[in-house]
């Protein structure tokens, strides 16, 4: 069985034969056959699973059925014939040669007429696909509904793209198609001959979508965002629905219609001798043109492609032709198409589909994230956010920083860029942590373009380092914050203990608010933070304000403690926006206090937050600062007591580090 499949066993109790049906060794062992391999799987819980099947290399079709129920095992064995390939009461299964399948009669049709037809796709009731190298065709076999639907889609759009024109129409759902010379563009082993295919195969697509749209043809809408996503994978069932709403919302606005392909992706366009093919033109028809864009990206991302060369020769072949992308559709059109896709590993059983099928709704929620910076008015940079970038961060109204091919793009209000901007370039020059380098200032549209200074946090990467590591890096991050420190001041604004507490305040009023903190705790640990943040002050100095160990980077791969020692292998630090003067104690209480958080949350072992602390104290050094270290630890754990308590399953770290302030 694959990961998750006994869980859903488990839980569906009404299908005895479900275990069956997912598992290719125990249908081996039933069927006492050589080899059986499933290729695609349909599911409704308590209701049925349905697999299409090879049996020895023979297309077949296993279901399951609740027992007793609908009869329909028994219709099945009456309708089938010498195509039942066994029949199970007691346990609900049943398995039956494709030419069975009573939803579609063109399977028995095609093979007659090719013999030697090799079966490519079969999804039992929906299409089987063949091919017969002997006759030059590809044959498919649809549902009749279906059927009706796929000429109509083909016939709206052939004339308007180079395809494989059709060769025969059964009454019985039957179509044939020309087969086609040459190479499926997702087949291309040549780099540099892919990215001029996908360039062709967008100029295509631009003057498809530029076509006039034909009347009565039908619509290429697609199926529901999220469906079946959640019948598998019951815990996703919240997420999907929420993320299918906002997808839904970015979309509803839309108006622009033209000719679309429906299902585009490069495993659509042959490459051949006499230039680029699209095919499969069963689900065209008119719809958003952004949609057959968002389809491809989507089917790159499904299938483990990095974002490619060619995904980006396509855009550009589709722009130089004429063809207009609008960025914000295109990002909530991948979307969508990701989301549709995110029961597609279960069904194409996948080893890790559980893991698979999450991770196509990260990148649906990637994608929306990107939507909502386009749609951020208060950022006038927020066009640099496009279908090749991903959000770090988005404070709405506020800021947004996205990742680049080659590093990242800060946009802000215009109000705050100036200040932005020169924090930016005061740490360039840091020697023993490494700040992002300024490649680009565009003061029109309040946008920063920056070099990469690491590819893994601290958080994400601690847990894994060698000890040696832990204590270098922590070392020079020391290093880095004295030197910090001492940069020149002029110009920045202060940040004093009224700043301090206003700041504590803003975190902690909305828990108060909403019930997740006691007022009468809260409120004597802020009398007692205060006391604290009014005592004499200690030394002041350029502040980073919110530094932690999602601040601080390590690069990708190996890291050595020889390596950081030297400087080869720089500790990088990021957000410098809240830069400030003020006493020195706070940053370096916030990086302490930052390690226990993360202990209290199981992310990092006692004895690794240890040394790291050690080894940030060593790195700083001796001096006065550290007997306001006390002060500002304590109005720190408030804070984060504040910021934590409103996200979900943190509430018992927030209310431990109240009481460490509240209790003294």
């Amino acid at each position: 069985m694959r990961d998750g499949d006994a869980a859903l066993v488990a839980r569906d109790e009404a299908l005895p034969a479900l275990a069956d049906v997912l598992d290719a060794g125990r249908l081996r062992r039933v069927l006492a056959a050589r080899r059986v391999e499933i290729g695609y799987l349909r599911y409704k819980p308590a209701t049925s699973a349905v697999a299409g099947i090879r049996v020895d290399g023979r297309a077949a079709q296993a279901v399951a059925y609740p027992v007793g129920v609908h009869g329909k095992l028994a219709r099945l064995a009456t309708e089938t014939g010498d195509d039942l390939l066994l029949l199970d009461d007691a346990r609900g299964l049943a398995v039956v040669a494709a030419p069975g399948d009573r939803a579609l009669p063109g399977i028995r049709t095609a093979l007659a007429r090719h013999p030697r037809a090799e079966t490519l796709v079969y999804k039992p009731g929906r299409r089987w696909v063949g091919r017969c190298v002997e006759c030059g065709v590809i044959a498919k076999a649809h549902a009749a509904s279906r059927a009706a639907r796929a000429l109509r889609g083909h016939d709206a759009v052939a004339a308007f793209l180079p395809t494989a024109p059709i060769t025969h129409r059964g009454v019985d759902g039957l179509v044939e198609y020309r087969l086609l010379p040459g190479t499926a563009l997702l087949h291309l082993a040549s780099g540099a001959v892919a990215v001029e295919a996908a360039r062709a195969t967008g100029a295509v697509l631009a003057r498809l979508h530029a076509s006039p749209a034909p009347d009565g043809a039908p619509s290429v809408a697609g199926e529901p965002i999220a469906a079946g996503a959640g019948d598998v994978l019951p815990g996703l069932s919240t997420r999907m629905a929420r993320l299918s709403a906002e997808t839904a919302t970015l979309l509803a606005g839309r108006a622009v219609t033209a000719p679309a392909h429906g299902d585009f992706s490069a495993d659509q366009v042959i490459v051949g001798a006499g230039g680029v093919h699209v095919i499969d033109l069963d689900r065209a028809g008119v719809g958003d043109p952004m949609a057959d864009l968002g389809s491809w990206t989507a089917d790159e991302i499904a299938r483990g492609i990095p974002r490619s060369a060619a995904g980006t020769a396509l855009r550009e072949g589709y722009e130089a032709a004429g063809g207009r992308i609008d960025g914000t559709a295109l990002i909530a059109h991948t979307a969508a198409a990701l989301l549709r896709r995110s029961v597609e590993p279960f069904r194409q059983r996948a080893v890790d589909w559980p893991s698979r099928c999450a991770a196509l709704a990260d990148e649906a929620e990637a994608f929306l994230a990107l939507a909502r910076v386009r749609r951020d008015d208060a950022l006038p940079g927020r066009g640099r956010a496009d279908a090749d970038t991903s959000v770090v961060a988005h404070r709405p109204g506020r800021r947004a920083v996205i990742r680049t091919s080659d590093g990242y793009v800060k946009l802000v209000r215009p109000s705050r860029f100036a200040g932005v901007a020169d924090r930016a370039e005061r740490v360039s020059g840091l020697r023993s942590l490494e700040a992002p380098t300024v490649l680009e200032r565009d003061d029109d549209t309040a946008t920063l373009r920056l070099s990469g200074v690491g590819d893994r946090t601290l958080l994400d990467a601690g847990p894994a380092l060698p000890m040696p590591v832990v204590r270098e890096v922590w070392r020079r991050v020391g290093r880095g914050l004295a030197e910090l420190h001492d940069l020149d001041p002029a110009g920045l604004p202060r940040h004093g203990a009224d700043d301090e507490l206003a700041a504590i305040r803003r975190a902690v009023d909305p828990a108060v608010a909403a019930g997740l903190l006691d007022t009468a705790r809260v409120a004597a640990a802020l009398a007692a933070a205060e006391d604290g943040l009014r005592a004499a002050p200690g030394p002041l100095g350029v502040l980073h304000r919110d530094l932690h160990d999602k601040q601080l980077l390590l690069p990708a791969g190996r890291v050595t403690a020889a390596g950081v020692a030297a400087g080869r292998e720089r500790v990088g630090v990021i957000d410098v926006d809240t830069m400030a003067v003020g006493e020195r104690a706070l940053d370096i209480a916030n990086l302490l206090v930052h390690l226990d958080l993360r202990v209290a949350q199981g992310l990092l072992d006692t004895g690794r937050a240890g040394e790291a602390g050690q080894a940030l104290r060593d790195g700083v050094g001796e001096g006065p600062v550290w007997g306001r270290v006390p002060a500002y630890a304590a109005a720190t754990r408030l804070r984060l007591a504040g910021v934590y308590a409103v996200r979900d399953g943190w509430r018992g770290v927030a209310e431990a580090m109240l009481a460490a302030v509240a209790d003294g």
